[in-house]
Order: structure tokens, then C-alpha cells, then sequence
């Protein structure tokens, strides 16, 4: 978390470099800006589920739908991942070895998509 704390600060502090005076090319400025939205979509993701439950408890609506589809925009990712697994599964393919341990595969995504969801909650 410390890291990628780090580095959304240090994407945000590149923004003077989506100026027209940049040198970078559209391309670069794409990344930068691609960059700073997804730093906001978890932010935004809790606070468009507070802002349904609010307007649910003030007029009365059902907001099962919405709640459920921003859920559902926040482990898009975990549910790509864990398809690509199962669809395109090598037989025979060995893991890459590393000197940290760590949890990798469908039972990684999984892991993450838990998180995730924990987190939204907190």
C-alpha cells in the first residue's frame, strides 16, 4: 500500500506535464491522464454507493441495481483475471520461481477480489 500510495502522489505531481507546452507525445499524455483515473475509481466507487444509499433511505428507492453494478465495476478486474485463468489454462506450465512467497493464480484473484471488496467496506 506504501508503494502504491507513492506512486499515485508522484502521478499526480506529473500532471504540469499535460500541458501543451510538454514535450511528451499523445501517447505519454494518454498514460499519465489513464493513470490519474484509475487512482480515482475506487474513491468514486464508494462514494457513488454512499450516495445511493442516501438517495435509497430520502426517496424511498430501490438502489439494489446500482449498488450491485458499481460492485460489480470494482471486481471487473478479479473476474477478468480469473476467466483469462480458466479459459486459457496451459497444461504442464511450471510457476516462475521467486525468493518472496506469494499467492498467485485463481486463488490469488480471488484473494485480491475479497480485498478489495473488504476494503470498499471499511
Amino acid at each position: 500500500m506504501n508503494r502504491l500510495s507513492r506512486w499515485i502522489r508522484g502521478d499526480w505531481q506529473i500532471t504540469k506535464w499535460l500541458s501543451f507546452k510538454s514535450p511528451l507525445n499523445l501517447l505519454s499524455k494518454y498514460k499519465i491522464l489513464d493513470n490519474l483515473r484509475r487512482s480515482l475509481t475506487q474513491i468514486a466507487i464508494v462514494v457513488a454507493i454512499v450516495y445511493c444509499n442516501i438517495v435509497g433511505i430520502l426517496e424511498a428507492k430501490k438502489i439494489w441495481w446500482s449498488v450491485t453494478t458499481l460492485l460489480g465495476i470494482a471486481l471487473l478486474p478479479f473476474l477478468l483475471e480469473i476467466m483469462n485463468a480458466c479459459i486459457f489454462r496451459k497444461e504442464g506450465e511450471e510457476k516462475q520461481k521467486t525468493f518472496a512467497p506469494k499467492i498467485s493464480g485463481m486463488k490469488g484473484s480471488l484473494l485480491r477480489a475479497i480485498l478489495t471488496l473488504r476494503l470498499l467496506t471499511l
